[in-house]
């Protein structure tokens, strides 16, 4: 029982109550914490193929955009410079999928984790039932 010299002694309930709403800031503040690290992989996710496409079309635009009078060779040049940016979209493509992969991993990662907090601060809580009570 916590007790203070000027104060009775709180009673059990409440100090596992304080208790319990302690480990839930606690498990709150690292969660957050967390996410919001994990949350930044959603965005390379996100931006990646984007900006693989975005990469890709200077690359088509001047496969073309060189060829303009010459017609020899320009199936060729063309096939270069498409295989290039196509390239290009593919690495955005790959990043993006891997990004996103690992960002789910992760948000299951810190589920599980925020189940196990939970039910840690339950068993505590139900560990200082169980106490004895001092006279």
């Amino acid at each position: 029982m916590v007790s203070n010299r000027n104060m009775e002694p709180l009673s059990r309930s409440l100090v596992i109550e304080a208790v319990v709403r302690a480990m839930d800031r606690a498990a709150t503040v690292v969660q957050a914490r967390f996410r919001r690290r994990v949350d930044s992989l959603a965005t390379i996710a996100v931006i990646a193929p984007l900006l693989g496409i975005f990469i890709t079309l200077p690359g088509i635009i001047g496969s073309f955009g060189s060829y303009g009078g010459e017609k020899s060779g320009i199936l060729a040049g063309i096939a270069i410079h498409l295989s290039y940016a196509i390239a290009r979209s593919a690495a955005g493509l790959m990043v993006g999928l891997i990004s996103y992969w690992i960002y789910r991993y992760l948000c299951q990662e810190l589920d599980e984790l925020a189940l196990e907090m939970k039910s840690a601060t339950l068993e505590l809580a139900n560990a200082l039932c169980l106490l004895p009570l001092r006279k």
